[in-house]
């Protein structure tokens, strides 16, 4: 025992060392790689890393001087040179829109904010009898004259109206940024069935041109050389409705969803895909806490361009088109099912951007 006492002063100084030399090790400077339940994390302040903000699992590289471990955007080439028509019009659009625009959402929340989602258009008719509007699916505006939605929202009746801009319906207060056009034409896809799900989109040629401000604005389609950006996440917005009653929501409404894979038997037996989930030209997304429901048919699944991509910031680009949602709303643990532009691009451009090399 008195042999141990003797050497304790250096078994002391042996672990206080250790302990620090294990303490240096797991502090990491700024801009250091360091190790996160994301694939690419780097050293940041907390106020550099704002996708932390809300979060309680915080891993630190160095909480003494607040370095935290923040999730970098992975890395996605430059946007390739236009090729095809719906390009050049994106790139088009650019020169056409203000470039001062907010791109940080507020978390959690549903109603959207004005400016927020400049392509979202409301879809319905006008009636001439009661002089009143029946609003009953949503839409994409994707250039001046056009408007993207589901085929099968003419089975609510005929479409004659659009209105764009427009954040509540039922208020003439947010009006400074509303445009309401006539429809001049109808375009369902040759190959959509009433009776079926499949090939679910259409577009409406608008009887005017839409005047692009900050609260009108057209979404760029995701072409297939730029799926590269999808990162299974989207901005679901419209005016459905949001409990067990058959109104459409009056405020233009946002919810965040996840592309679910492998969800083919689910989305078979809910919807009652006679032929099955088309993954080509179909797609689940779900939400951890709200869905699309009804009225939202039609509507868009929205991405971002990367924020690097400074020119393209305030577009975005339209990766979906909302085809079934819940039937009843809040109460469902079920996908929704929704169109994927991607496979439709040649359709939408024979249409929208003829040129003698399209195809439908």
């Amino acid at each position: 025992m008195k042999g141990l006492l003797k050497y304790l002063p250096h078994i002391i100084l042996l672990i206080f060392t250790l302990s620090r030399t294990v303490q240096n090790k797991t502090r990491k400077a700024e801009g250091e790689p360091c190790e996160c339940q994301f694939q690419r994390c780097i050293c940041k302040y907390l106020s550099d890393c704002k996708v932390l903000y809300d979060r309680k699992d915080i891993d630190y590289c160095n909480r003494k001087h607040g370095l935290v471990c923040c999730p970098q955007e992975p890395k996605t080439p430059n946007i390739t040179p236009a090729e095809l028509a719906s390009e050049f019009a994106c790139q088009k659009y650019t020169e056409m829109i203000s470039n001062d625009c907010a791109r940080e959402f507020i978390t959690g929340g549903e109603l959207a904010r004005a400016k927020e989602f400049p392509p979202a258009a409301l879809v319905g008719r006008f009636i001439m009898e009661t002089k009143k509007h029946d609003w009953f699916c949503g839409g994409t505006l994707i250039s001046e004259r056009f408007v993207l939605t589901a085929s099968h929202c003419t089975k609510a009746g005929v479409i004659n109206r659009v209105r764009l801009g427009d954040l509540d319906f039922s208020s003439n207060k947010d009006d400074e940024g509303v445009q309401e056009f006539s429809v001049s034409q109808v375009i369902s896809h040759s190959q959509y069935d009433r009776y079926d799900s499949y090939n679910d989109i259409m577009l409406l040629e608008l009887n005017g041109t839409v005047t692009f401000t900050d609260y009108v604005q057209p979404a760029c389609l995701l072409t297939p050389s730029r799926t590269v950006y999808n990162n299974s996440v989207f901005w679901a917005v419209g005016w459905g409705a949001v409990d067990h009653s058959t109104n459409m929501s009056p405020q233009l409404r946002r919810v965040q969803l996840r592309k679910l894979e492998n969800c083919g038997p689910v989305a078979t037996e809910a919807y009652n895909l006679l032929r099955g989930l088309r993954e080509r030209t179909q797609f689940c997304a779900h939400g951890e806490t709200n869905d699309t429901c009804r009225g939202d048919s039609g509507g868009p699944l929205l991405i971002t361009f990367p924020s690097k991509e400074e020119k393209y910031k305030c577009l975005y680009m339209v990766a979906g088109i909302i085809s079934k949602g819940q039937i009843e709303c809040g109460s469902q643990d079920i996908p929704s099912l929704n169109t994927n532009v991607t496979a439709f691009v040649r359709f939408i451009e024979y249409h929208v951007w003829p040129t003698k090399n399209n195809k439908s």
